[in-house]
């Protein structure tokens, strides 16, 4: 179990990402949507991105399969710039979807529904995710993987937090919507060890909480020793 520490407060300057156009090709399947896409300063209602596709020749969308319902999947048109997308967060408050890519950029993306079934996906802002000084994470400290959200669904706007695990410089850091910096987790010392992992691209893949023991975190692959 890890706990917060080191919590900053005060003005930060505005996250406004990069300017012009931008993609994540993702191939990895994230719960029921695959992913390959995206953009950037988008204003109003977002833009449009995602195609409906069947996943299957033998469950369609809107049927279940071993007690699950499928409710739809999209591929997400691609946009040149972006890498693929590593974890997805929902927002119930905000109504939003958050898209972390693994190279320390954050969308956000909104379903749209007709009936029961997911046909599209609106692309809202991507942002660059910030280091403590306000400054775009670069090199290794930018390799972003597991996503959890607080306060996601407690009834309130405006105080979600985003728990970012990051893999090479293993760590998790706690990030407002908007891309901000806001805290770190503490790590117990051998996560942080760059040994405890059988090479530096497979440290901390993935992040959650539990109501009980709070934040909980995995790597890719142990060390041999």
């Amino acid at each position: 179990m890890a706990q917060s520490q080191q919590s900053r407060h005060g003005t930060r300057p505005s996250n406004t990402g990069c300017r012009g156009v931008f993609a994540v090709r993702a191939i990895r399947m994230v719960p029921a949507i695959m992913f390959m896409v995206s953009c950037l300063g988008l204003a109003g209602d977002g833009q449009s991105i995602g195609e409906p596709i069947q996943l299957s020749d033998r469950v369609g969308a809107d049927e279940a399969y071993m007690g699950v319902r499928l409710r739809g999947a999209l591929r997400l048109r691609p946009v040149p710039g972006l890498d693929e997308l590593s974890a997805l967060a929902w927002d119930e408050d905000e109504q939003i979807l958050y898209a972390l890519s693994d190279n320390g950029r954050l969308l956000h993306l909104r379903p749209v529904f007709q009936g029961s079934r997911l046909v599209d996906a609106l692309l809202l802002r991507v942002l660059v995710l910030l280091d403590p000084r306000g400054k775009p994470l670069a090199g290794h400290s930018r390799d972003s993987e597991g996503l959890a959200l607080e306060n996601g669904a407690n009834g309130i706007r405006g105080d979600s937090r985003l728990l970012i695990s990051f893999e090479r410089r293993n760590r998790i850091d706690r990030y407002t919507p908007d891309g901000h910096w806001d805290s770190k987790v503490a790590l117990p010392r051998v996560l942080k060890a760059r040994g405890t992992y059988r090479s530096r691209n497979e440290g901390l893949e993935a992040v959650t909480l539990h109501p009980e023991f709070g934040v909980l975190t995995g790597p890719e692959h142990f060390g041999d020793g």
